[in-house]
């Protein structure tokens, strides 16, 4: 698998502790197809159970890369308190979390990789300068403009029907200079909405309610952008598994072979953890599909020696 071929990892045995980099194997995902006689490539891909300022600096510590990454952090909403409206976390500290963790995600980053970060309108300006003073203005690639919704709310001063997708790259001459067509930055009627995820959640699901998952065609949509068939995509907040179900479209589309790691920790929502939501979209998704792949299940472990901030 991936993890030993790079060496970066020692080979745990399930369920016991990788005194290495603490990671505990929990489970291992395979298709059908995997067991063909002819498969000559089975792509690996792997979800990281545990918080992403914990597991990122292991992949930084084991010098991994990766093509695309992509991040859709908690969006800092408002409540009302003694009157007025106020962030439900203070904007500095929200910040100041998001540019630790977008700096390493930068450091994982491929000499041609790129960063896709979903966004709404309250914080896009500050991600981006933080985009910027991390990536280089030079390397600012768009600021893609998605229809969220079809279905706008009444608000008390504007109706939000789109969001942002702030993109950089790691080297932009790179990028340019590899596309024979450049993409459009406007997506209104061809990457999904909020609505699109819901009813991907309900196929999958049932009743499951998981609000603020983006669609597969959003996510699909960035990772193609990449141009590699054999592209490696990160995800920090994998929530829902997303990103595992647009990695598997885009490679029966074309005969890729792009991999797949995930970080999620475990989160109580609605009654479910987040995590169990993931690792269980992720078995519908590969054992219902006939390409040659698998999934490592690890269970994160912080040791006291790891910096972490």
């Amino acid at each position: 698998m991936a993890l030993l071929e790079r060496g970066a990892f020692a080979a745990p045995d399930s369920a016991q502790r990788n005194g290495t980099l603490g990671l505990t194997m929990m489970n291992e995902i395979s298709s059908p197809a995997i067991n063909a006689a002819e498969v000559q490539k089975v792509i690996t891909h792997r979800l990281l159970i545990g918080d992403n300022q914990s597991v990122v600096p292991y992949l930084i510590q084991s010098s991994e890369t990766f093509d695309v990454a992509y991040l859709d952090p908690p969006y800092n909403g408002y409540v009302m308190k003694n009157g007025a409206y106020v962030p439900e976390i203070d904007d500095e500290l929200w910040l100041s979390r998001l540019r630790n963790l977008i700096q390493k995600v930068h450091t994982l980053l491929s000499d041609d990789g790129l960063l896709f970060l979903s966004i709404n309108d309250r914080e896009a300006a500050y991600c981006r300068v933080i985009c910027d003073e991390v990536f280089g203005k030079q390397n600012f690639m768009a600021q893609i403009v998605r229809r969220r919704t079809n279905r706008p709310l009444h608000a008390h001063v504007f109706s939000r029907e789109h969001e942002y997708i702030l993109t950089f790259a790691k080297n932009a001459e790179r990028i340019h200079a590899s596309w024979d067509r450049p993409p459009v930055s406007t997506w209104w009627d061809f990457a999904g909405t909020d609505e699109d995820a819901a009813q991907e959640i309900r196929a999958q699901f049932g009743n499951l309610v998981f609000d603020h998952a983006k669609p597969s065609a959003l996510i699909g949509n960035c990772i193609a952008i990449c141009q590699k068939k054999d592209a490696k995509v990160l995800d920090v907040y994998a929530g829902s598994g997303t990103t595992a179900q647009a990695v598997e479209t885009l490679n029966r589309a074309d005969s890729g072979t792009r991999s797949f790691t995930l970080i999620q920790r475990k989160e109580c929502y609605h009654g479910c953890d987040i995590s169990e939501i993931c690792e269980r979209r992720i078995q519908k998704i590969i054992s219902g599909s006939f390409l040659a792949q698998k999934c490592i299940i690890y269970q994160a472990h912080v040791p006291n020696d790891i910096n972490t901030q």
